[in-house]
C-alpha cells in the first residue's frame, strides 16, 4: 500500500514537471518568434520622428506620407509583398 501511494506520487510529480517544462517551451518559442515590428526602435527619423507605434500610424495616415511609409514598411518586412504591391497601385 505504502509502496503505491510513493509511485503515485512520483508519477504526479513527473506529470508536473513534464507539463511544466512544456509550458516553458512554448512561452520560449512565442518569445523569440516576436513580430518585425517588436524590433522596431524609437523614434524612428523616416516615419517624422514618431515616437511610438501610435504617433508613427497618425504619421503614416496622411497620404503625404505613403512613400515614406511603405518603404519602411517593406525594409522593416512590416507587410506581406502581396500587400506592399496593393498599396502601391492604389496609391497611383
Amino acid at each position: 500500500m505504502k509502496q503505491q501511494y510513493v509511485i503515485s506520487v512520483c508519477l504526479l510529480g513527473i506529470s508536473v514537471l513534464i507539463g511544466a517544462v512544456l509550458v516553458a517551451d512554448r512561452v520560449s518559442a512565442q518569445t523569440t518568434a516576436a513580430s518585425p515590428a517588436a524590433s522596431i526602435q524609437y523614434p524612428v527619423a523616416e516615419l517624422g520622428n514618431c515616437t511610438n507605434e501610435t504617433t508613427c500610424r497618425t504619421y503614416c495616415d496622411d497620404t503625404t506620407h505613403t512613400d515614406a511609409c511603405l518603404a519602411f514598411a517593406e525594409k522593416h518586412q512590416l507587410m506581406s509583398r502581396d500587400e506592399l504591391q496593393k498599396a502601391k497601385k492604389s496609391r497611383e
